[in-house]
């Protein structure tokens, strides 16, 4: 019983964080995303209505519309990082493809994907699966992973060996979850 109250507590925490995530995401994409749009276009505005300018002034424009760009994408990065809409739209499998390849190529680094044809599970048991639990940093990630794999009742293990690559295995029984209907 106090395993089961515990298992609801958990469920209810992540609930929570995943509610909070969005709400975050969803501020910096409709709120800080158009300020620093609105910011891009005053300082482009300005560079075009300086009287005379100097060799000097059009460079530090040039520069910080450099950086408001920059700080764009970064916004826009951490909105999609803290809450993919992908996974609500696409589905795990996709969605882990997807997030196999960008990593592959914003780290330089080659990432191989399986899902072994696993037929797309409910909500509940995606944010189970969540990739960017991983990215949490400080090895919470991978803590926030087990806890996860833990309350579907799954399976989770890591095998590293120097030079040879990380492979993280997180296994659910379908059955288990009831995710996979059996006729009676």
């Amino acid at each position: 019983m106090a395993e089961e109250s515990l298992s609801t507590v958990n469920r209810g925490l992540i609930d929570a964080e995943e509610r909070e995530r969005t709400r975050i995401a969803n501020g910096l994409h409709d709120d800080i995303s158009q300020r620093v749009a609105l910011l891009q276009f005053k300082v482009e505005q300005l560079r075009a209505d300086v009287p005379n300018p100097r060799v000097e002034v059009l460079a530090t424009l040039d520069e910080l519309l450099k950086q408001i760009e920059l700080l764009s994408t970064d916004i826009q990065g951490s909105a999609h990082n803290l809450h993919s809409p992908k996974l609500e739209y696409l589905g795990l499998v996709s969605t882990m493809k997807s997030f196999c390849k960008e990593f592959a190529q914003q780290q330089k680094m080659e990432v191989h994907f399986n899902s072994k044809d696993m037929p797309s599970p409910p909500p509940s048991l995606d944010l189970a699966l969540n990739p960017e639990e991983a990215m949490k940093g400080a090895g919470l990630g991978l803590i926030s992973m087990q806890a996860r794999m833990k309350l579907v009742q799954g399976e989770f293990s890591i095998e590293s060996q120097p030079k040879h690559g990380t492979t993280i295995h997180a296994k659910v029984s379908a059955k288990r979850t009831g995710f996979l209907q059996t006729p009676a």
